[in-house]
């Protein structure tokens, strides 16, 4: 197996659908377009809600012109080509607009220019996926519970940036790359220290929940159950995880599991090792 899975937190056609409802998003405190192409930034460069705010125009532009190079927390990242032109047509809105380029300037402002702070952030965002929106191209912004585990909840930063981390990763494999360059180059797109690359995988699998909320007992279970597989193609004496029998044991002995989940992590455990 040189190919693991991803499990996004929440799909590519919901977030192209939030971004289209936030640029159809005009009221007295938003611009639809520039909260729309800050979530757009989110997701092609894996850029966290502080890293966004914090942005100002000369971390990646000089003269209204995008470079290569953005600055992250005083680091230089490269841009792709794509995530280049989306931020150089979000410069020429923002110019179209009046909006001075001054800088220090924020790159991505609230209405009246001033840096957006993380609450007003999060607020405009939520009221973008409760209202309704009078147009045919632009579906309701919660997606459906069998696409997005959070259909309930609006949609976050944090889940955006984290599907942009699973995508990165599954276009870097349909270009036939190894697992372990993938994952490598993965780790650097996402600005992930070297010492957590177990944060990677960890992201990929769908085990760190953008919420905050925890996993219930089950989840947990079934996620370690589904790693193990992912870990037989890596060669790292730092990863000791279990194994199928050793989970097994564990789910036998655990209190917090009914006998309905422990039949049915029992039967994904036989099924996985069928398989292979």
């Amino acid at each position: 197996m040189d190919y693991f899975k991803t499990r996004p937190p929440v799909t590519a056609v919901v977030i192209e659908d939030l971004i289209a409802r936030l640029e159809s998003m005009k009221t007295r405190t938003i611009d639809g377009v520039v909260l729309s192409n800050l979530v757009r930034v989110c997701y092609e460069c894996a850029l966290k809600k502080n890293q966004l705010i914090k942005l100002s125009v000369k971390d990646v532009a000089k003269g209204g012109v995008v470079g290569n190079i953005m600055q992250i927390d005083g680091s230089g990242v490269s841009v792709s080509q794509h995530a280049k032109q989306v931020i150089q047509d979000h410069i020429n809105y923002l110019k179209k607009n009046g909006y001075r380029m001054y800088p220090t300037y924020p790159l991505f402002p609230e209405k009246d220019k001033k840096r957006y702070k993380p609450k007003n952030l999060d607020n405009h965002l939520k009221k973008a996926q409760s209202v309704e929106i009078e147009s045919s191209s632009v579906q309701s912004a919660k997606p459906l519970k069998e696409d997005n585990e959070f259909a309930d909840t609006p949609i976050g930063l944090e889940q955006i940036r984290q599907a942009g981390v699973c995508r990165y990763y599954d276009n870097l494999n349909k270009k036939v790359l190894s697992l372990e360059e993938c994952i490598e180059k993965t780790r650097i797109f996402a600005r992930i220290k070297k010492s957590d690359r177990r944060h990677v995988k960890d992201l990929l699998a769908g085990q760190i929940q953008p919420t905050g909320k925890k996993t219930s007992t089950f989840s947990k279970y079934l996620e370690e159950i589904e790693m193990v597989e992912f870990e037989l193609t890596i060669t790292e004496s730092s990863i000791k995880r279990r194994t199928y029998p050793e989970i097994r044991r564990a789910i036998e002995k655990d209190p917090k599991l009914n006998d309905e989940e422990k039949q049915a992590l029992e039967s994904e455990i036989d099924f996985r090792i069928k398989e292979a």
